[in-house]
């Protein structure tokens, strides 16, 4: 709140949202968001997303 009002948090980069993109390093860090994103192409068996499309659905594959 600002002035009694609602206001949006802004990051470093000026960007309003959080991507849901989850990344774990080698060393067991979590990196969320951007940061995260960036990790796919060095990292991409250890990022995660487009999970929230799962949400509520019956996959077979029992890796989900």
């Amino acid at each position: 709140m600002e002035r009694g009002k609602p206001s949006i948090v802004t990051y470093g980069d000026g960007q309003r949202t959080t991507h849901s993109i989850v990344a774990y390093t080698k060393n067991d860090d979590r990196l969320v968001g951007l940061i995260a994103k960036r990790q796919v192409v060095v990292n991409p068996e250890n990022t995660f997303f487009s999970i929230k499309r799962f949400i509520g659905t019956r996959n077979p594959n029992r890796f989900l």
